[in-house]
């Protein structure tokens, strides 16, 4: 019988429009990755995984529910979810806690959590996005700071041709990739508690902007990184929504982007140059937030997942594979998740007529809010 001691702590990293090819260890020698390089040694790494919607909050959905977006209704942000397996890991016995972004909606609904230490995007400074402040938003306050975001870097007189890459001048603790690994490995230091734990961090970056500190900023300086793939040919072979998409882009700065038409290898190198020093410090936060629940909790379960790169333009193959890491990983056969169905109750996974009925796209009865 599984007993409080036979069953591991859980630690999920989930880092944001992360490429498959930002890892050192996976062939990727460009990248400053030891930790990361370091979970794919000693743990799994999965080189064909792929996500099921190019977009942060359905992809998330489906990662916390096991279905597709057309099952979970979520095929866009700010649409409501409905239920997560972490309902299921709060019932039996699991401590469950997130720091950092989730992308639910509403941001602060339990979903089976017990804490919520939420961080979202970095830039929501957009009329459609709807207002919420975080705990980020109120650690800037606290500190006297005013939040970056497209409105702040939009004063810079060069804003329109840096491609969204610009150099993060707060204080480096405050950098919400900073933030998010220390609060968590604060959590980890201070919990109390005897029952094992699921903690999900979740780090903001490296969606843009692009903002990576100086010092990991420097690492990249005299790297030899690899060139964008681009042919003319095949953005002019489009079809016309993707063609419309792109010209949306341009005029409109998403996340503190604008995109060109014809950026220059100079705007290029630097907008890669910036992203690539981003996932060196989520790296880092990896590694301290793993080895802080090592140290202070005994081997546990660590996975790193990286939601859905975005483009905004062609949705690719290296666009679509993630990055996933598991670490150790010998939970009890017992306690290994499978997929519930949409019916209140119902646990039985593939078995289930509720299960296949939803998988078919047909209305499942009794959408769950709450696992039993």
């Amino acid at each position: 019988m599984t007993t409080e001691k036979t069953r591991p702590n859980i630690v999920l990293v989930i880092t944001d429009q992360q490429r498959f090819d930002t890892i050192a260890a996976q062939g990727h020698p460009h990248m400053v990755t030891p930790n990361l390089d370091r979970l794919v040694r000693e743990g799994v790494s999965f080189s064909r995984m792929f996500v099921t919607a190019p977009s942060c909050a359905p992809s998330r959905a489906s990662l916390f529910t096991g279905l597709y977006p057309h099952q979970t209704g979520v095929l866009r942000n700010e649409q409501p979810w409905r239920w997560s397996w972490v309902e299921s890991l709060a019932e039996a016995g699991y401590r469950c806690v997130n720091v950092g972004k989730m992308h639910t909606y509403p941001w602060e609904h339990p979903f089976g959590f017990h804490e919520r230490h939420v961080v979202e995007n970095k830039d929501r400074a957009h009329v459609n996005v709807p207002y919420f402040l975080d705990n980020w938003d109120m650690a800037l306050y606290a500190r006297g700071f005013e939040k970056p975001s497209r409105k702040t870097w939009a004063r810079r007189a060069d804003y329109r041709e840096r491609l969204g890459a610009f150099a993060w001048e707060l204080p480096a603790d405050l950098h919400p990739d900073n933030f998010v690994g220390d609060l968590a490995c604060h959590w980890l230091d201070i919990y109390p508690g005897r029952e094992p734990f699921f903690l999900e961090i979740g780090l903001p970056g490296p969606h843009p902007p692009y903002d990576p500190t100086e010092d990991a900023l420097a690492l990249y300086e005299d790297r030899d990184l690899p060139e964008p793939i681009f042919e003319r040919a095949d953005i002019d072979a489009q079809p016309q929504v993707l063609k419309d998409l792109r010209r949306e882009h341009t005029e409109d700065d998403h996340d503190a982007v604008v995109h060109l038409f014809d950026p220059t290898p100079e705007q290029m190198r630097r907008q890669r140059q910036h992203y690539f020093a981003n996932v060196t410090m989520i790296d880092a936060q990896v590694g301290a937030s793993t080895t802080t629940a090592t140290v202070r909790s005994g081997p546990c379960t660590s996975r790193a997942f990286a939601c859905p790169p975005w483009c905004g333009a062609v949705i690719s193959s290296p666009v679509r594979s993630t990055p996933s890491a598991p670490g150790w990983t010998s939970a009890p056969r017992s306690w290994r998740w499978r997929a519930s169905c949409r019916r209140t109750g119902c646990r039985r996974a593939r078995s289930c007529r509720c299960w296949r009925a939803a998988a078919r796209g047909a209305p499942a009865s009794s959408p769950s809010t709450r696992a039993t």
